[in-house]
C-alpha cells in the first residue's frame, strides 16, 4: 500500500485511474465526448461508452421537427383528404385551429425529451437502447391508445390514433439512428 492511497489495499494508481474515469469529458473535433462506463460480462475491462453530445442533439433537433411535421402533415391528410376532423371542429378548415399548432409543439417536445432520455441512458444504463425502446415503446402505445378514452367521433379518434403512432415510430427510429452514430466504444484496461 502506498502511503497517498486513500483506501488500504488500493494503490495510487488505481484511484487515479479511476478519478480519470469519473471525470473524463474530451473536446473531440468541435464536438463534445462525455464518457459512460458499463462493466464486462467477464469482470475484467470496463468499456467506456463516449457519446458525442454534439452529433446527439443535432439529430434531436432535426427529430424535432420531423415529428412536427408528420403531425402537420397527418392533420392535413386526415382534415383536407379524407373530411375527418381530427384535433378541431369540421368549420375550422384544413388546416384546423390552435391544436394543430399544441400537436405539432408536443411532438416535437416528445422528441426532444426522447433525446434527453437516450443521452442519459447512454450515459448510465447497460444496454441503453434496449432500455430507450422499451420506454418510447410504451409511451408511443399510451399515445396511441389515449385517443380512444375521449368522446370524440371513431373516425376522429382512429386518425388521432393514427398520427400519435406514426410520431411515435418516427421518433424511436431517429433517436436510436442518432444515438448509434453518436457512440463510440472504447475498451478500458481494468
Amino acid at each position: 500500500m502506498s502511503p497517498s492511497s486513500p483506501v488500504p489495499g488500493e494503490d495510487a494508481r488505481s484511484h487515479d485511474r479511476e478519478a480519470d474515469d469519473t471525470d473524463r469529458c474530451i473536446a473531440n473535433g468541435g464536438g463534445l465526448d462525455v464518457g459512460g462506463y458499463s462493466q464486462s460480462p467477464q469482470g475484467g475491462a470496463r468499456r467506456a461508452v463516449q457519446v458525442d453530445a454534439r452529433k446527439l442533439w443535432a439529430g434531436g433537433l432535426a427529430t424535432a421537427l420531423v415529428a412536427a411535421l408528420i403531425a402537420l402533415v397527418g392533420i392535413v391528410v386526415f382534415r383536407g383528404v379524407f373530411d375527418i376532423h381530427v384535433l378541431a371542429p369540421e368549420e375550422e378548415g384544413t388546416w384546423g385551429d390552435a391544436s394543430t399548432t399544441q400537436l405539432m409543439a408536443a411532438a416535437a417536445v416528445a422528441a426532444l425529451l426522447a433525446t434527453g432520455l437516450v443521452h442519459i441512458l447512454l450515459l448510465s444504463t447497460p444496454s441503453a437502447l434496449s432500455f430507450f425502446g422499451w420506454i418510447v415503446g410504451l409511451a408511443t402505445v399510451a399515445a396511441a391508445v389515449a385517443p380512444f378514452a375521449t368522446d370524440s367521433d371513431v373516425e376522429s379518434e382512429v386518425a388521432t390514433a393514427a398520427i400519435n403512432l406514426v410520431i411515435g415510430v418516427a421518433v424511436f427510429s431517429l433517436v436510436s439512428g442518432v444515438a448509434r452514430s453518436a457512440t463510440t466504444r472504447v475498451q478500458d484496461t481494468p
